[in-house]
């Protein structure tokens, strides 16, 4: 036990040192910015700037500040120059020659029209070919095949064209069309009352009150609608709007 507390009693000399050195350092640092001249030299010309800044010196301060940046600064506008479409020169900024320039002298007037296809004569095939065969002296017979598909394969497509106009049109029926095409062909099915009231979006469609009895003409479609009649109108209406009687 004995050890252990001098131990201790050693630890908190140290600590105690150390607290003293660090309070011994700091007051030595106040002492001297007390005694030291050259802070008292600059509190006394800060005091003095600050005392010389009067309504005076702002107001001079602020007239320069507009003579360079204001509304007093020089302006520099820049010069009008008639503008020429048909003669553009074009330089650099840093270059002072005018004989490096360029000078467009080409008006190019661009419309919407759109031109058509290039042609190419067909005698520079048949030249080339010509050339190419007496030059070699030989006969590649691919090339009588190759005339031959082209020619059967533009007959094909003529007979499939005279087929086509033989042809009565496609039909453009849907599963749907007898729903939305002719109101005139439908029959009641039933009767049912409306539960919500429902403002047309389309020139197609009725209107509904709640409570109001409507005459239902078709099944609902893929997509929940159905024909019906109110008042002598027919028209459309969304099938979950109503109940059936």
């Amino acid at each position: 036990m004995t050890f252990e507390f001098e131990k201790c009693q050693a630890m908190e000399m140290k600590r105690s040192r150390f607290f003293v050195e660090m309070v011994c350092a700091t007051q030595q640092v106040l002492v001297d910015l007390a005694r030291n001249n050259k802070f008292a030299q600059l509190h006394g010309s800060l005091e003095e700037t600050l005392r010389t800044c009067d309504e005076n010196a702002l107001t001079s301060d602020l007239q320069a500040w507009s003579s360079i940046n204001g509304k007093d600064a020089r302006t520099e506008w820049p010069a009008f120059e008639e503008y020429t479409e048909q003669i553009r020169t074009i330089a650099s900024k840093s270059g002072q020659n005018s004989s490096n320039a360029v000078v467009l002298t080409k008006q190019i007037i661009k419309t919407d029209d759109v031109p058509g296809p290039a042609t190419v004569p067909a005698t520079a095939y048949s030249d080339n070919g010509k050339n190419s065969d007496s030059d070699t002296n030989t006969f590649d017979s691919r090339k009588n095949a190759i005339h031959k598909d082209k020619a059967q394969h533009g007959q094909q497509n003529t007979d499939r064209h005279w087929e086509n106009r033989d042809s009565p049109p496609l039909s453009t029926t849907t599963p749907d069309s007898a729903k939305y095409g002719d109101f005139e062909e439908l029959h009641t099915k039933s009767m049912a009352t409306v539960l919500y009231d429902y403002s047309p979006l389309e020139n197609d469609e009725i209107p509904l009150q709640k409570g109001e009895t409507i005459e239902v003409l078709s099944d609902a479609d893929s997509l929940g609608w159905c024909t019906g009649r109110k008042n002598g109108e027919i028209g459309l209406f969304p099938a979950s709007y109503v109940q059936v009687m």
